[in-house]
């Protein structure tokens, strides 16, 4: 299962800016779960969810947060910070769409 990200302008989901699979997804999960305490939304993997760019720019906070509690060497830290590239590179608003 993957979640892919697409520009909220892109009402047809023709151009995938990034996906999410499922070891990247679980690596996310406590993110995911900060991020519905905090706003409320739900990141649904099975779902669609928007995300306003505020949306995401707390999305990179948190797993920088995260990260900062994570041995440099380990694979989750990695891991964390490919996920982290891939939501810095879109400041806009998202249509996170899972299958």
């Amino acid at each position: 299962m993957a979640l892919d990200f697409y520009y909220s302008s892109d009402k047809k989901l023709n151009s995938v800016l990034f996906s999410l699979d499922d070891i990247e997804f679980e690596t996310l999960r406590p993110v995911v779960v900060q991020f519905r305490k905090l706003t409320g939304i739900v990141i649904d993997q099975y779902g669609k969810t928007r995300l306003h760019h505020v949306h995401v720019q707390l999305i990179i906070e948190l797993i920088e947060e995260l990260v900062t509690l994570k041995n440099e060497s380990t694979q989750l830290y990695k891991q964390l910070l490919i996920v982290k590239e891939k939501f810095a590179s879109v400041n806009a608003d998202l249509i996170a769409v899972g299958d």
